[in-house]
């Protein structure tokens, strides 16, 4: 037996130094009679999304997840939603998670699930007081539609750092308000997405940013947020906003991205026009797909449910910790990454299988 341990051990060190991020837009989900103001889901519904959505946590084996569109009143009546979601997940996950969440200035609210297994929380804090910047000096204090919710969390095993912000912009339409300008709130979303980023660029860990933009990429929101533009190039007509809702900029302007949207930037995802997205911060130079050196390899994917579920997909980011990798060796590495892997998956599962027989016939 304690040969078997010396050679599955490093496997499952490996796999405890790995975890999956994902988010998902909740599609209205929450407590009844909040909802109920809202459409016209009863508790049977809303069952059915709850185990809709529990089947996708599991199939892409989440350890971290931002959820959008928690409805409730209060934060008691979210709480409530989170923690029976939340027990559910463990009975099929037969993870360890836990929930956090925060306040908004809207009935939809944010929360976040994480497993305990790998991570032990150190700070959260809603940013729903947050002051946004202005882009007209005379217009009023204005704060996010909902406040982004922060979430720091210690990796157990390797004792990683990081930072997660779970965003959920003003939305394209209004339930009351018509946006006079007919850029269906985009400068309402640049304002948002520049006070994000001045957020989330101060942080000394490992940010990750992730969520619904209620925008498309390559929109002037989305690359404020990115860092590509900054707000203040729209005050001083460096920049301007297009009918498209992109930003059209001068040459002499500075467009050095701070944050790296792994969906709209992976070649495998087809679809561009996604307005959720995973966001990671450059300067730890994941390497992925896309760079050459970094701490981190990773791999993105998205799953989509059933209309019933929601009408966003599960959005996931598969985090590997690595060693910084020279760019001329970096194809070869990938091929003999994949390989090591399926090795990983195999002798893991073998590993499973030889502990249910030996519990079988204790």
């Amino acid at each position: 037996m304690k040969y078997l341990l010396v050679l599955f051990f490093p496997f499952l060190l490996c796999a405890e130094n790995n975890f999956t991020v994902c988010t998902q837009n909740l599609y209205n989900y929450g407590e009844v009679k909040a909802v109920a103001k809202r459409t016209k889901k009863s508790a049977r519904d809303l069952d059915i999304q709850k185990k809709g959505f529990v089947k996708l946590f599991v199939k892409a084996d989440c350890d971290v997840i931002a959820v959008q569109e928690l409805i409730g009143n209060k934060l008691k009546e979210v709480e409530l939603v989170l923690k029976n979601l939340t027990n559910e997940l463990n009975q099929a996950s037969n993870k360890n998670f836990t929930y956090q969440t925060g306040n908004s200035n809207d009935i939809a609210k944010l929360g976040f699930l994480y497993s305990q297994n790998k991570f032990r929380k150190t700070f959260s804090r809603s940013y729903s007081k947050h002051l946004l910047p202005k882009i007209n000096y005379n217009e009023r204090n204005r704060y996010f539609s909902r406040g982004p919710l922060r979430l720091d969390l210690e990796n157990i095993t390797t004792s990683e750092k990081y930072s997660f912000y779970n965003i959920h912009f003003k939305s394209q339409s209004s339930f009351h308000l018509h946006d006079s300008s007919g850029y269906k709130f985009e400068f309402d979303r640049m304002q948002m997405a520049q006070a994000l980023k001045d957020i989330a660029s101060s942080s000394d860990s490992t940010t990750i940013i992730l969520g619904d933009r209620n925008s498309k990429a390559n929109s002037a929101s989305a690359n404020i947020l990115f860092g590509k533009y900054d707000l203040n190039y729209f005050k001083e007509n460096l920049c301007k906003l297009s009918d498209s809702r992109e930003a059209r900029c001068r040459d002499s302007v500075d467009n050095s991205s701070i944050f790296y949207s792994t969906f709209y930037n992976d070649p495998d995802i087809k679809d561009k026009t996604l307005i959720d997205d995973i966001i990671i911060d450059r300067s730890n130079s994941f390497k992925g797909k896309f760079n050459a050196v970094s701490k981190f390899d990773f791999n993105t994917g998205m799953f989509n449910s059933k209309r019933e579920v929601s009408d966003h997909p599960l959005l996931w980011l598969k985090l590997n910790k690595s060693k910084d990798i020279p760019i001329n060796k970096v194809s070869a590495t990938k091929q003999k990454q994949t390989f090591i892997s399926k090795i990983k998956i195999f002798l893991q599962d073998l590993w499973v299988e030889f502990l249910f027989q030996l519990e079988k016939n204790i």
